[in-house]
């Protein structure tokens, strides 16, 4: 999993935060607040989309203070479709 987290591959970072929910919270939350910074869009929507589902808290708070301005608008971006 940490290989595909950090993979250049954009597909294999997509597929791995979409599995990070399935392991412990605390992992899943740092390292998916961390993806919300990620330069591909699709990582950033995953990782926001995930967020909604397991920690929609989490995710208020990264569209207000995300230091990653994508990541903000990202955030942002997810709760107003939810």
């Amino acid at each position: 999993m940490r290989e595909a987290l950090d993979s250049p591959q954009e597909f294999l970072r997509i597929h791995a935060v979409r599995l990070l929910p399935l392991l412990s919270p605390a992992f899943a939350e740092g390292e998916l607040w961390k993806r919300l910074g990620d330069p591909s869009f699709y990582v950033r929507r995953a990782a926001a989309e995930a967020l909604a589902q397991t920690r929609p808290a989490l995710l208020e708070h990264a569209a207000a203070e995300h230091p990653d301005r994508y990541g903000r608008d990202m955030a942002a971006q997810v709760l107003r479709e939810r």
